[in-house]
Order: C-alpha cells, then structure tokens, then sequence
C-alpha cells in the first residue's frame, strides 16, 4: 500500500484536533460592506433614464398643448398650397422605420404685412397619400405668431394616450428602479 493512504486512527484525530481548536471563521458574521454595489449603480442609471423619459414626455405634452390653446384662441384660417411631399426609410434590424413629410406654404399676417410663410408636418402614411403637390388645404395659423400652424384636417387636441400612457409607465418604471435601489443596501442585525 502506498505511503499516502497509510493513516492510523492517530494521525486523524490529530488532524480532527487541531482543526477544531481553531476558532471557526466561517461562522463570523461580516459587516456590511461600505461599497456601492453594481445593482445600485444599474439601478440609479436606469431610474434617471426613466426620469428623463418622464420629462421630455411632460414637455413635449405641454407644448403640444400649447400650441393646441394658441390657435384655439388666435387661429386665422387660410388657404394653403402643399409644395413638397418626402419620405424616409430608416433602416432598422427588424426592417425599416418610414416617416412620411408634408411641406406647405401658406399667406399670413407678419408684423402687419402679407408674407409666405412655409410649414412642414409629419403624416401617417393614409394622409400622405391624400395630399398631391400643388393641392389647396386649410389651414391654421396663430395671429400673434404666424409660424405656428397646423392644417384644419389635422388639426385637434393632443393624444390622451401619451398625456397618460408615458408619464405613466415612466413613473412605474422608476418605482421599480427605487425599489430595486433600495435592495442593495439590506439591513443586517448582529445578536
């Protein structure tokens, strides 16, 4: 038999001995540790994303809104010319993103004075094909600044679905974040 599996009942009792007279570590209980952990950092970026995502929705809401108020209370009504239709196809992974453009060019009153001013807006695909160039349309501009408009035929109250739908998911998203924040920092109790 080799010498490496010869052991007498002796040598493991030794062993057995001077394990056990060693304070046992592993039963210690560690402090906390006193670093940021990565779920914290994820975390934080995610709920400041989400944040963001919550304001540009707010604002983008208000001037639509905005806007909407403005020509309600100052819209003059005209008649416009369509000058020039374009689309784009951006290229995604999963096929292509298509934005569909409009540009007119409307008479209104700047400073007092006839002037031509040129608007663009961005359709669904079903209007965009409703519209030819040099086609007449209506459309919407406020007295007090001329440059904003927006066509009678489109013409309307911003979408509630973005009113409630974005700000929502984005203030959910950052209860979650919280939550999830608050996670990384446990309390431990030492007996």
């Amino acid at each position: 038999m080799p010498d490496f599996m010869e052991s007498s009942d002796d040598d493991f009792q030794k062993k057995r001995k001077y394990k056990h007279s060693e304070p046992y570590k592993e039963n210690k209980r560690r402090p906390p540790s006193k670093g940021i952990g990565c779920g914290f950092i994820l975390a934080s970026l995610w709920t400041i994303f989400s944040l963001a995502i919550l304001t540009i929705t707010v604002v983008d809401t208000f001037k639509d809104y905005a806007k909407y108020n403005l020509l309600v209370r100052e819209g003059v009504l005209t008649t416009g010319v369509v000058t020039e239709k374009h689309y784009e196809h951006t290229k995604r992974k999963r096929g292509f993103d298509s934005w569909y453009h409009v540009t007119f060019e409307y008479p209104a009153l700047v400073n007092g004075s006839p002037a031509s001013l040129k608007s663009k807006m961005t359709v669904s695909r079903s209007r965009y094909s409703k519209y030819e160039v040099g086609q007449e349309m209506e459309v919407l501009y406020a007295a007090s600044n001329p440059e904003i408009s927006a066509t009678k035929a489109g013409f309307g109250p911003p979408s509630i679905f973005s009113i409630l739908f974005f700000p929502a998911l984005a203030t959910w998203l950052a209860y979650l974040d919280l939550k999830e924040m608050s996670k990384s920092f446990p309390v431990h109790r030492y007996d």
